[in-house]
């Protein structure tokens, strides 16, 4: 079993960190969205991505992201009900009129 141990470093916009050790390949600046999107495709060693959470957990961040998704999943299903109840509406419609049309 390994531990690791997280600590946080606030740094200064201008700071630009240099990998140096063999063990980080790059660093990169993302957005907390980029960062989100990084986890969800993977793209994060395991134990890198714990850490990340661990972050975002702490500092309340995840929620934000949460309440985000949560407005986005439905803003799309009351789009879909619209769309469903537009469909039905033009079944109906067309139903009607072919009774209509089949009485005359």
């Amino acid at each position: 079993m390994k531990t690791q141990y997280i600590y946080d470093l606030e740094l200064s916009p201008s700071f630009i960190p240099k990998p140096n050790d063999g063990e980080v390949e790059a660093f990169y600046l993302w957005s907390i969205e980029e960062v989100f999107q990084h986890l969800h495709n993977n793209e994060f060693k395991h134990n890198c991505g714990l850490v990340v959470i661990d972050f975002f957990v702490r500092h309340g961040i995840s929620k934000l992201f949460w309440k985000k998704k949560k407005k986005e999943k439905k803003e799309k299903r009351r789009r879909s009900e619209r769309r469903k109840k537009k469909y039905l509406f033009w079944n109906l419609l067309s139903i009607v009129l072919l009774k209509i049309e089949k009485s005359f």
